[in-house]
């Protein structure tokens, strides 16, 4: 028996995938996608290559080969099945379908929007945290984006929104949903927070001038500025040099030389990663515990101990 809300999920999405190439999808076009999907739901090999022989049309043929294996996504999207798995902890790095335009991106991302929405159905507490997000303001991507920010609550879900571009968001004709449904906003130090450019983008959010104020004086890695229904007030992580050699570190450099230590050392990696940031004392602790505990007791141990220092 062929679900209807399935068909009808994949008949929309395959169709945006199509327009996001520069395809125009008509009704004909509908209507050959439509009965090449219910042959597919007959057979165990659901693919974007078995779905372009089920067509009859030609041009439908053609546009849909570039998500197939004999075109450039079909190594991400050509398959019967993904394996995205089950865990509590599942991260998607972007950075590369967004320099390579919205046909590469669209239909990775919308495809991920529907596995996470499925996932919610369960009722338990889940945070979906969205980094850069100016970037998914547009078309559907913002689309998806104000139904989550209306709906998730009822579904035990929260957003994370994450992005250092605020003219985007301001510009955005979604920032009224956005802006409404937002009620814990954490700022990071800025020291040009006031000059003629950013003071209108942080009005824009609500902030008064002295609170502009607190973002251009507080300082990086340290402080953060919350407002929340609760009350506003800067706060201190109190990261030292340790926790901050992990959390606080960035750039391509540093991330590729995290990934080739990790590569080649296992799990003595953070030995050299601490050497590597001039942290040798932690280091030389850190391997001799590594002779006594397992990592996860490691990982407690070290927290607690620079806590003591700091």
């Amino acid at each position: 028996m062929i679900n209807l809300l399935s068909l009808n999920w994949a008949c929309g999405y395959i169709e945006d995938c199509l327009e996001s190439t520069g395809f125009k999808v008509n009704s004909y076009h509908r209507a050959a996608l439509r009965s090449g999907l219910i042959r597919l739901s007959h057979t165990q090999s659901r693919t974007f290559t078995e779905l372009q022989s089920a067509i009859q049309d030609t041009d439908l043929q053609q546009a849909l080969e570039f998500f197939t294996l004999a075109g450039e996504m079909g190594g991400i999207l050509d398959n019967d099945h993904d394996d995205l798995g089950e865990g509590r902890l599942q991260a998607f790095e972007m950075e590369n379908l967004i320099e390579k335009g919205e046909a590469r991106l669209k239909p990775v991302l919308l495809y991920l929007f529907h596995k996470i929405e499925k996932r919610l159905t369960s009722g338990f507490p889940t945070l979906i945290i969205v980094e850069e997000g100016h970037h998914f303001l547009k078309g559907r991507f913002g689309e998806e984006l104000d139904t989550w920010f209306l709906e998730l609550r009822k579904k035990n879900a929260s957003v994370i929104f994450i992005t250092q571009e605020l003219e985007h968001v301001l510009a955005s004709k979604h920032k009224h949903v956005l802006l409404n449904n937002t009620f814990t906003q954490i700022f990071l130090p800025n020291q040009r927070a006031d000059n003629e450019i950013n003071r209108p983008h942080y009005h824009g959010l609500g902030l008064s001038d002295k609170q502009i104020d607190i973002i251009k004086t507080a300082i990086p890695k340290k402080n953060y500025y919350v407002t929340s229904r609760l009350g506003n007030r800067l706060i201190d992580l109190g990261l030292g040099p340790l926790a901050l050699s992990f959390v606080g570190v960035d750039g391509k450099v540093n991330r590729d030389k995290a990934n080739e230590l990790m590569r080649e050392e296992g799990e003595k990696w953070i030995y050299h990663w601490l050497n590597f940031r001039g942290l040798f004392e932690w280091a030389e602790y850190w391997l001799s515990l590594h002779l006594k505990y397992s990592i996860h007791c490691i990982e407690k141990i070290l927290l607690q101990d620079e806590a003591s220092i700091c």
